[in-house]
């Protein structure tokens, strides 16, 4: 009888091998067998992009849902989402952060694109403030507003496009990343300058 190599690995292992596919072809491993039906879902790098198919948008947004509710792990590298973004779809959004933060995410990624109204904005929760295991974010069509200290020590790269904010927060930032070095405005809106002008000091 034929051994079967990969029975003998530990689940850690056999992890980092799903870690080299693509998400979706790293969850089509769950019909293997019932050691495999859940184990896609640890891997440190999680990434969900929408095809941008309206019809299927709660099925997307429900596969999200679903992957972070069976994973156990504890560690995460990466959390990135690109998606056709509805206010309707706000607490979900709130959910993947807060899974992110409490799981010390370093790289988080959300990709929004308005799907209904052009003034679909999504406000990120405070927690997303206070996430000191961030060394990359990435934010799309957002409306920043921090009623809490960041505490970004740890951020190195900092993207914000087509994002709502004010220059005290934009000055907040700049003085609660005593690491960052690669920084990106793009697109910014509702910026209130001081002395008539937008400043970065």
């Amino acid at each position: 009888m034929p051994i079967n190599r990969l029975s003998v690995l530990p689940d850690s292992l056999l992890v980092r091998i799903l870690s080299f596919l693509y998400m979706k072809e790293a969850a089509r491993t769950s019909v293997l067998s019932k050691r495999w039906k859940f184990l896609w879902a640890e891997l440190p790098r999680l990434e969900f992009w929408e095809n941008w198919n309206s019809e299927k948008k709660h099925d997307f947004v429900y596969w999200v849902n679903r992957t972070l509710d069976i994973r156990k792990g504890d560690y995460l590298e990466e959390f990135r989402v690109r998606f056709m973004y509805d206010e309707c779809f706000a607490s979900d959004v709130d959910a993947w952060i807060e899974f992110s933060v409490k799981n010390e995410v370093k790289k988080l990624s959300l990709i929004m694109v308005p799907y209904s109204s052009w003034d679909d904005y999504y406000t990120p929760p405070q927690m997303l403030y206070s996430c000191s295991s961030l060394t990359t974010l990435h934010l799309n069509r957002c409306f920043m507003i921090s009623e809490r200290k960041i505490e970004w020590q740890s951020l190195t790269k900092l993207s914000l496009e087509d994002v709502e904010l004010d220059q005290s927060l934009i000055d907040e930032i700049l003085s609660s990343c005593p690491v960052l070095y690669d920084l990106e405005f793009r697109k910014l809106l509702w910026i209130q300058p001081i002395g008539g002008q937008f400043r970065i000091s």
